[in-house]
């Protein structure tokens, strides 16, 4: 299995529960496979699913493929399955792990940073116009006196 992104390029065999880490400039990714069954490689087809991402399985035909654009930061599983020329399903396939890192500006950090961020500009804004008041309250206190 190959996975080709805009910066990144792996080759993986699949014996284990491998997992790849991409960063979220990696938008475009194609992931390559290929079925073990050469009698009639052109009668191998295969299905795959991107968990978390693809509700259901999708049929692919021969095509040794598949290219995923603009996803989203998360965790995803791409899971294959293939079948021979006799049309005879693999239905244990193999599974590969994909972890894309999200925008720093999407990532929870920030979001809390942003948090307080406006929190703490609301309590200098009301601060800043209770001091204003309360100099106004003095200099008409002044004036009646």
């Amino acid at each position: 299995m190959k996975i080709y992104s805009e910066s990144k390029r792996f080759d993986i065999a699949l014996t284990n529960k491998d997992k790849v880490k991409l960063s979220c400039k990696d938008n475009y990714i194609t992931i390559e496979f290929a079925s073990l069954d050469y009698i009639d490689p052109g009668s191998n087809n295969f299905r795959y699913k991107l968990e978390g991402f693809d509700a259901e399985w999708i049929l692919n035909g021969n095509r040794s493929y598949v290219s995923y654009t603009i996803l989203p930061g998360g965790t995803y599983t791409f899971r294959i399955t293939g079948s021979n020329n006799d049309g005879v399903w693999n239905e244990e396939g193999a599974e590969l792990k994909l972890i894309l890192t999200p925008p720093w500006y999407k990532t929870w950090y920030f979001k809390v940073a942003l948090v307080l961020f406006i929190a703490s500009m609301i309590y200098i804004i009301f601060s800043i116009r209770l001091r204003i008041w309360k100099n106004q309250k003095k200099l008409l206190k002044q004036k009646v006196t």
